[in-house]
């Protein structure tokens, strides 16, 4: 989902698996200190980003092991994008469960939140000519359509990116210690961090412009694991 490019063996077996150590091991930890709604909400965060970054690696070596197996290629990057983009809702959720009480914020709006966006997400993989699978140096690539881009751009920044913004900011305005205010600033930064690689990803498999593609590679991983952290170290830490 990140790395598909021409220069892809570093990223692939260094990067996204060290990513992908990071996140199960944030996870394990929010999980480790209390299993509550709050903890066990963003610990899916981690757990479905660094799930989507394993099928990627699956995606990536198929080619070396069964190079004409389109069908298989399309499952493994079907849930490359499916379970990364799905992960992003928790962010929301785990923003209204501090921001709300559990009386506001009940577990039944909890869940029609949560499968509503899974459901959604889901049938963008049935997006009209929305993501092909190609070949490219021997390679599979996704490529996205302009129009599900846009699409994709439009749902995610109305339904996720926007809401998850203003909530945060009503939190950290209800805040008044400035050991506080500070941590949920971290927090903020992180959870934009991975509403740019959200937007990164996007493009990067909609243009494939080998120099757009070769930056977007470095500056993703430069993002992501400091957002991922900065979401931990912020708030998740704290739980």
């Amino acid at each position: 989902m990140i790395f598909q490019s021409d220069y892809r063996f570093i990223p692939i077996f260094t990067s996204q698996l060290f990513i992908i150590v990071i996140f199960l091991i944030l996870a394990l930890k929010i999980l480790k200190r209390n299993v509550n709604r709050a903890n066990v909400t963003l610990s899916l965060y981690y757990f479905f980003t660094s799930s989507g970054l394993i099928f990627n690696i699956l995606f990536f070596i198929l080619p070396l092991i069964d190079p004409w197996n389109i069908f298989l290629a399309t499952i493994f990057y079907d849930f490359t994008y499916y379970l990364p983009f799905l992960s992003l809702i928790f962010l929301l959720a785990f923003t209204l469960n501090l921001l709300m009480l559990e009386s506001e914020f009940t577990k039944i709006k909890y869940l029609v939140l949560v499968f509503t966006h899974a459901i959604i997400t889901f049938m963008f993989l049935f997006f009209p000519e929305g993501i092909t699978i190609i070949k490219v140096n021997n390679e599979w690539r996704p490529l996205y359509s302009w129009l599900f881009l846009i699409t994709m751009y439009i749902y995610f920044s109305g339904v996720i990116v926007i809401p998850t913004i203003i909530y945060s900011l009503r939190l950290y305005k209800r805040f008044e210690a400035k050991n506080l205010k500070k941590r949920l600033r971290y927090f903020i930064l992180g959870v934009i961090g991975s509403f740019i690689v959200l937007y990164g990803v996007g493009l990067y498999n909609t243009w494939h412009d080998p120099i757009f593609r070769l930056v977007w590679g470095i500056l993703n991983i430069l993002i992501l694991i400091p957002s991922g952290l900065l979401i931990y170290y912020g708030i998740g830490q704290n739980l």
